[in-house]
């Protein structure tokens, strides 16, 4: 929870929509068992890749967001990464 609260901290102070979305992503952790580790393992790699890529843009961080609500095999998710790292040229 500190990197997350953090994470939207360092955000607000430049760019309100992304602090926004950062603070969206808490509904990536719910539920019990596998459901909070999946949550928990997608909240961790989203922070990942805002520290890997410096500010992500707030729309970037939606579709990260939506990616990693929209299935428990995590294909969005990944497809989503692959996607934003094809763009950054990483």
């Amino acid at each position: 929870i500190e990197q997350w609260l953090e994470a939207i901290r360092r955000a607000a102070a430049t760019d309100y929509e992304l602090a926004v979305e950062l603070a969206r992503c808490g509904r990536l952790i719910k539920g019990y068992g596998k459901t909070r580790e999946r949550g928990s393992g997608n909240m961790q790699r989203i922070l990942g890749l805002c520290r890997q890529h410096g500010q992500l843009s707030a729309q970037a961080l939606a579709g990260l967001r939506e990616a990693a609500l929209a299935g428990e095999d995590g294909e969005a998710m990944d497809i989503a990464v692959g996607e934003l790292q094809a763009v950054a040229g990483r």
